[in-house]
């Protein structure tokens, strides 16, 4: 053994000796305080040891499908929905099978779903006719007496065309015609005055035929609008059946013109879709 090693073992031995160790009793303290610590550490390690593997079991049960922790939806202020989406519709009209009931004499003169200047009601186009869907809207829910009919009318050939062509020379022809006052009153009789306001494009691809109609009633004038827009071999016309006070009293308040526009782009997005 070196002399190195002597000296340091020596030197450790001194240590030792220098010590002064603690009474038995207080050593029997402080291993039962030490029992102790152990046995709070050994619980506290089998506690987090049980947690662990419960995570880690959870971990593994859930791998292929991970819990969704869905947050708090952030609270904002939604504008607003529009009437259009609010509208109401009604049953199919019996327009949709009955041309008859369509336009006058087999309608009321605010309910006329296709238009009708002349006492005739009548067009060449009519044979070429292939499917006809009629519908009343109200856009605002609020008040379902405050409506306007949408009627799809698809044709054969240029049945379309034709159609158009008919309604603008009606509208030249006959600048008023007689109407009775409704289906159940056929002997009082008032004058419904159609007029055409324009005719052009709607926007590409769409042509359309804006008129209107108006009576006098009660000494009071009343005006209706109606839209004829033609897409491809598919018209559709839209018009304004207003808002009658009484069944027999006349139309009192209109769409007005925000209200009837949004309802003719609504219906020529469901005619450019139309099977």
């Amino acid at each position: 053994m070196s002399e190195d090693l002597h000296r340091l073992l020596a030197s450790t031995r001194r240590d030792a000796d220098a010590v002064v160790l603690a009474q038995p009793s207080a050593l029997r303290r402080v291993g039962t305080r030490r029992a102790r610590t152990r046995t709070g550490l050994v619980a506290v390690l089998a506690v987090a040891v049980l947690i662990g593997g419960s995570v880690v079991a959870n971990r593994y049960t859930t791998r292929a499908e991970p819990p969704v922790i869905t947050p708090p939806a952030p609270v904002v202020s939604s504008p607003a929905p529009s009437a259009s989406r609010l509208a109401v519709t009604f049953e199919e009209d019996a327009c949709t099978t009955d041309l008859s009931a369509c336009r006058a004499p087999g309608r009321w003169w605010f309910e006329e779903k296709l238009p009708a200047p002349c006492a005739s009601t009548t067009h060449a186009s009519d044979a070429q006719i292939v499917a006809r869907r009629s519908r009343t809207v109200a856009p605002d829910p609020a008040d379902r007496s405050l409506r306007y009919g949408q009627t799809l009318v698809r044709y054969s050939g240029d049945g379309a065309g034709r159609y158009v062509s008919e309604v603008e020379s009606a509208l030249s022809r006959c600048p008023s015609v007689r109407r009775q006052l409704g289906i159940d009153s056929p002997s009082t009789m008032f004058t419904l005055r159609y007029q055409k306001v324009s005719a052009g494009s709607y926007r590409p691809g769409v042509g359309s035929l804006l008129l209107t109609r108006g009576y006098t009633l009660s000494g009071r004038d009343f005006t209706l609008l109606m839209v004829v827009a033609r897409i491809g071999d598919v018209v559709v016309v839209v018009s304004d059946m207003g808002r009658d006070e009484q069944p027999a009293s006349g139309t009192t308040v209109t769409m007005g013109q925000a209200a009837f526009d949004a309802a003719v782009a609504a219906s020529v997005r469901e005619a450019e879709t139309w099977t």
